[in-house]
């Protein structure tokens, strides 16, 4: 059975299993099934830590609410009403999103090369 982190984060955070099975369209038999799943059980787990940790953050809320607009976004792609335009802005946002669009690796590569060339620099005028 397929679970997003937003329903282990709800059950770490003690939300009423009537609330999470209304907020997540899941059934309490289907939500028994989830706590039998060891994966489930670790990202729980994992956001319990979190939770006691550093509290609630923004930054999760946000990574949550993300991950559960991939869906609609995908729709969106896919709808033939939607202009090609706005096709082309969601799928450069979500490769962006990703990191596949190459800009994290170009600019550790060009810090790289940066390091590379001030060392050569420094070593050829103070030889040792």
């Amino acid at each position: 059975m397929e679970w997003s982190n937003e329903l282990a984060y709800d059950v770490a955070n003690g939300v009423g299993k009537d609330t999470v099975c209304r907020r997540h369209g899941i059934s309490m038999p289907d939500l028994v099934v989830l706590y039998r799943d060891s994966a489930f059980r670790m990202a729980v787990a994992r956001h319990s830590n979190t939770i006691q940790e550093k509290g609630h953050t923004f930054k999760d809320k946000a990574q949550f609410k993300a991950e559960s607009y991939i869906g609609e976004i995908d729709d969106l792609i896919h709808s033939p009403d939607t202009p090609a335009m706005v096709k082309l802005e969601a799928i450069k946002a979500m490769v962006k999103w990703a990191g596949l669009d190459g800009k994290e690796n170009a600019t550790r590569n060009q810090t790289l090369i940066q390091n590379k060339i001030e060392i050569g620099w420094l070593s050829d005028k103070n030889p040792i």
